[in-house]
């Protein structure tokens, strides 16, 4: 009850413009946000009279300002003012609207917001005094509506001499907002394609408007021609391929039509007489570029067409390289087209070329022909690599070539793709690519790099110890061993991003398929680990010298002075006690990579004590306190897997042991930093809290309630120190302070050891209305005398920790910019 009361007083501020002049702007935003997320009414105890009332609210404050309107008609100020309510209200029951699973099949409340829609049609539709957010609002209403059962009939209807898919049209081709333009095509798209029949008086009006003047909404046109139920209806009933053909001279004149001509001209024509009376017309003004566009969208419907698209879209890539003779041959034309193609090959042939092939995604291609294409784009990259005038296509090129591939299935027509094809294909792109980096120059070869850490990253399960992963490795091992690294670093960098994918892929592939890289990455870890200066490339060396640690032998790791196991430890320890975010960032994304758990469990039963009292330990801090809340979080979520998988691995005559290292190495006492720290979010407390729980019930699970409060009562104190801040002792001014300033307060002076509590008093303490933070509290001045208390009733209390509603927390925000005014009460409305 008291959200929605809330939330009626934050309606009738936006709706009757009560906020202080000085509000700020975003309120309006966290509101329709709030009102938008799908759980709001389950989570805040929201139900269906109370949405309903909100609703009703809404409708009587929109009829109220359309008479209002009425009774002023030439009352400009009114008209502003009531905009700017208006778009209020619109927005706010969009957002109500979008609840469909609260109002579910009631008829009457749908009814009613699609009348009082129609009601304001009239005014939307004068364009130049409407507001765009106005516009922009009662768009998003009718968007929310449109897919209901029967509302497309109703939209589709005419409404005070007015109808939405014309008013929608309007809106297209006059509103001066990028937004409401898109807003309103893509809706009008909605309405039109999914109607089941045509013949309705306002659709064919509709398609009259665009019809007459056909070369002015040619954009519009290709839209509406995406849909295939549209386009078959404009060929069947208005003869569009025909109506087409006798504007291309008029289309022809402009290249900024002339091209968008060409594409609508592919989706409407089907006749194969037709088809090459276009190409005949095209080739006679040696328009290629216009060939190009027609074969894309006509090869989509129709794949007898793929000889053309073939020759005219990726012919011209090689047509006039070196290189070409034996590809050429594969290609289904004579000699003369081809000739033709090679001379009107320019810089923008070749451009429109690679646009084509964009999201290198050929429904229409067969294995063979996808084949060609790679082949193609091959050529392209060895004939242009070097050019400075090509640097843009050469991306472009790259770019497609790091593409998943993918063909259609010659039977079926679905995608799909044998895993052979699929693992010839990934190894062709990667040769081409190993190929081309060694012409390249050097601003182009970071952008090869990735391109091959993108299809290893996606497309590397099909690879195997094979001879493009030995050329790429080769290919690392060049520039890891280059004497002077700083010149390179940024192509030492994107190197390093591909070995840590082909350590992802296998661990031990690289060391396998080429040895002799190990000693070349090692150089460039010792120069980083020892040099500050690189925390980029560290972070992206650390996971890999934690694979090197189980992948070599002890006799192989003693050559590069590691001690199996051990190093690797103090190694991880080290850098999650560092000051730089990249390197302990790095630290905590090694330990949480997937398949390096059993790793990690197994050096803690190795070396329980030692594994906790270093990796452990730090852990614990940074989940007890971190300024990157995400980071936090991380480390929390990693906790919740790895201590419960080292509960469930543990031996039975080594659990005790575990639960001792937990405790005096900081566990619980982290988890009760977090849980009442006043810094902590509510992510974060949740997660701390979940954790707490998981780990008490195994740990109970195992031993018992009272064999593990005896274990506790017998452990030493835990020795570590835990970050305490509370943000309101921070004393933050806004005129002399920054954030930085108040991070470097947070971090100075605020350690300060736990101190050890008695069992006893442990376990008769208990919380008074479950508020883990009223110990705290009272002494948050004191942080030095603060004692774990209550720590065992604190993990056995089931009960969250208690928080305030976010929900209510952003309606307060909004309630607080209320304006003090003497105006008519709102129950008049």
């Amino acid at each position: 009850m008291q959200t929605y009361r809330k939330l009626r007083q934050a309606f009738e501020l936006f709706v009757f413009n009560r906020l202080k002049e000085n509000s700020d702007d975003t309120l309006l935003e966290k509101l329709v946000s709030l009102l938008a997320d799908s759980e709001l009414f389950a989570k805040w105890q929201i139900d269906e009279s109370e949405w309903l009332s909100l609703l009703s609210f809404l409708e009587s404050s929109l009829r109220s300002t359309l008479s209002a309107t009425h009774s002023s008609p030439h009352s400009s100020t009114l008209a502003v003012r009531d905009d700017i309510d208006v778009s209020a209200s619109l927005r706010i029951m969009g957002a109500l609207l979008r609840h469909e699973h609260v109002y579910g099949e009631q008829t009457d409340v749908v009814k009613s917001c699609l009348q009082i829609i129609a009601n304001f049609l009239p005014r939307i539709a004068t364009t130049e005094c409407c507001d765009y957010s106005l516009q922009a609002a009662y768009l998003n209403c009718i968007h929310n509506l449109s897919h209901r059962k029967n509302c497309k009939r109703f939209l589709l209807a005419k409404h005070h001499q007015h109808s939405f898919p014309l008013l929608l049209f309007t809106l297209i081709n006059s509103s001066q907002s990028h937004f409401v333009r898109n807003a309103a095509e893509k809706l009008l798209l909605s309405i039109v394609s999914e109607a089941n029949e045509y013949k309705v008086n306002e659709i064919e009006s509709l398609f009259n408007h665009v019809l007459t003047d056909l070369i002015s909404n040619l954009p519009f046109l290709k839209s509406l021609l995406s849909s295939a139920n549209v386009s078959n209806h404009l060929c069947y009933e208005y003869n569009l391929s025909d109506q087409l053909l006798q504007k291309f001279d008029d289309a022809m004149k402009a290249d900024r039509i002339a091209y968008l001509y060409c594409r609508c001209l592919g989706c409407v024509i089907s006749e194969r007489k037709k088809a090459e009376i276009v190409f005949n017309k095209l080739l006679a003004r040696n328009e290629l570029k216009g060939l190009q566009h027609f074969c894309c969208e006509l090869v989509k419907r129709n794949k007898d067409y793929v000889k053309h698209w073939l020759l005219y879209c990726i012919y011209p890539l090689f047509a006039n390289c070196k290189l070409n003779a034996v590809l050429s041959t594969e290609l289904n034309c004579s000699a003369e087209e081809k000739e033709l193609v090679a001379s009107l090959s320019c810089r923008e042939v070749l451009k429109c070329s690679l646009s084509q092939m964009s999201n290198a995604y050929f429904p229409f291609l067969c294995e063979k022909q996808l084949d060609f294409v790679v082949k193609a784009i091959g050529l392209f990259l060895c004939e242009n690599v070097d050019k400075k005038e090509m640097k843009k296509l050469v991306s472009e090129a790259i770019s497609i070539l790091s593409q998943s591939p993918h063909v259609a299935s010659q039977t079926t027509g679905m995608h799909s793709m044998s895993q052979e094809f699929k693992r010839t294909q990934v190894e062709q792109r990667l040769e081409i690519l190993s190929i081309v980096i060694r012409q390249a120059k050097q601003s182009q070869k970071c952008e090869i790099l990735k391109a091959i850490r993108i299809l290893i990253q996606h497309c590397g399960e099909t690879l195997s110890e094979c001879t493009v992963i030995k050329s790429i490795c080769s290919l690392i091992h060049d520039i890891l061993r280059q004497e002077n690294i700083v010149s390179c670093i940024d192509e030492c960098d994107s190197a390093l991003e591909v070995l840590f994918n082909l350590s992802l892929l296998d661990k031990n592939l690289f060391v396998s398929t080429y040895p002799d890289l190990v000693e070349s990455f090692w150089n460039v870890w010792t120069l980083c680990s020892s040099n500050p200066g690189y925390s980029s490339l560290t972070a992206l060396c650390l996971p890999i010298v934690f694979d090197l640690d189980f992948v070599l032998s002890k006799a192989q790791l003693k050559n590069l002075q590691l001690s199996k196991h051990d190093d690797i430890i103090f190694i991880l320890t080290n850098y999650l006690h560092s000051e730089d975010y990249n390197e302990q960032k790095a630290a905590i994304d090694t330990l949480t990579l997937k398949g390096n758990m059993p790793r990690l469990l197994y050096l803690c039963t190795n070396s329980t004590q030692r594994f906790f009292a270093s990796i452990g330990q730090s852990l614990f801090n940074i989940a007890s306190f971190n300024v990157d809340f995400e980071l936090q979080l991380n480390v929390l979520k990693f906790l919740s897997l790895f201590v419960a998988e080292a509960i469930k691995s543990c031996r039975e005559d080594d659990f005790e042991n575990l639960v001792v290292n937990l405790y005096e190495n900081g566990f619980f006492d982290a988890l009760y930093h977090t849980l009442s720290s006043n810094c902590s979010t509510h992510n974060v407390k949740s997660e701390a809290f979940r954790l707490k729980m998981l780990v008490l019930n195994d740990l109970i699970l195992r031993i018992g309630k009272l064999r593990f409060e005896e274990v506790i009562k017998n452990c030493s104190k835990p020795n570590v120190v835990v970050a305490q801040t509370v943000m309101s002792d921070l004393k933050c001014t806004k005129s002399k302070r920054n954030r930085e300033e108040v991070l470097d307060e947070m971090f100075a002076d605020n350690g300060v050891p736990f101190t050890h509590t008695l069992l006893e008093e442990l376990l008769h303490c208990r919380h008074k209305d479950s508020d883990c933070n009223e110990s705290v509290v009272e002494n948050r001045s004191n942080w030095q005398y603060v004692e774990i208390v209550n720590l065992l009733s604190f993990l056995y209390d089931s009960s969250d920790i208690s928080h305030e509603s976010p929900v209510l927390c952003i309606l307060d925000d909004i309630l607080s910019s209320q304006a003090i005014r003497n105006e008519t009460s709102i129950d008049c409305y």
